[in-house]
């Protein structure tokens, strides 16, 4: 970050924060997507999260951290053969479904047994898990099976009810986020897809595609799913 831009976030992230504490639901680019976060700890928050997207709880969420010391009030124990790899593979767009502390909020996992964390790269979202002193709700912006917000524009069009306060900041690069169990170190499913890579995938699964015929955006996508569909047609037939 400039200078600048260290000074809006200074300013925007003290909003944020406190909105944060007192039950607000804030807005923040991620790696792929803006995302809603909350009070993970705090029932009222996370309902407010999912009525924005329209979500059923029983599906669970995700929570992202600043730094891993911040997400062990959720994560229970761990294989020792996972462990460095999961450290190795943060911050960065890797999640993780661990198993969870006897104290963890059922209203994080949902009807799972584990809960999905990341350790997020971004710098705008670690400098607001940072200044609020723990690890945060992530879920994309945007009502459930809609297509995710990635600018601050997006987020106001996608959303019926808005958050308390938005961080507008670019979000990253990245397109899609693996999704991977820490038990036994197997891809689950891409999260986080943009709308044309989620149609990429759809098709891929269901059969073969010629990339040729593609726009080079749909065909990036396609390399990106292809390369990855013996995976993920293995651990959705379980």
């Amino acid at each position: 970050m400039n200078n600048a831009q260290m000074r809006y976030s200074s300013h925007h992230l003290r909003r944020a924060v406190l909105a944060l504490r007192h039950g607000g639901v804030v807005a923040y680019p991620t790696e792929a997507v803006y995302g809603l976060g909350c009070d993970p700890w705090n029932p009222l928050a996370v309902a407010r999260v999912l009525a924005m997207k329209q979500r059923e709880p029983a599906k669970g969420l995700i929570v992202i951290a600043a730094d891993i010391i911040q997400l062990l009030p959720f994560i229970g124990s761990l294989p020792t053969e996972r462990q460095a790899e999961i450290v190795a593979s943060w911050p960065g767009p890797n999640t993780w479904l661990v198993p969870v502390l006897p104290t963890t909020p059922r209203w994080l996992t949902g009807q799972f047994a584990t809960l999905a964390v990341r350790v997020t790269a971004h710098p705008l979202a670690a400098a607001l898990c940072r200044s609020y002193g723990g690890a945060i709700v992530s879920t994309s912006a945007n009502r459930a099976a809609r297509r995710p917000a990635r600018t601050a524009l997006q987020l106001r069009r996608a959303l019926t009810t808005q958050p308390d306060v938005c961080l507008v900041g670019a979000c990253g690069e990245q397109r899609t986020s693996l999704i991977r169990d820490a038990q036994t170190g197997r891809m689950v499913r891409l999260a986080e897809l943009e709308w044309g890579e989620r149609l990429a995938l759809r098709a891929i699964l269901c059969h073969p595609i010629k990339t040729d015929v593609l726009s080079k955006n749909t065909r990036t996508s396609c390399t990106t799913v292809q390369a990855l569909r013996s995976s993920l047609l293995k651990n959705n037939a379980t």
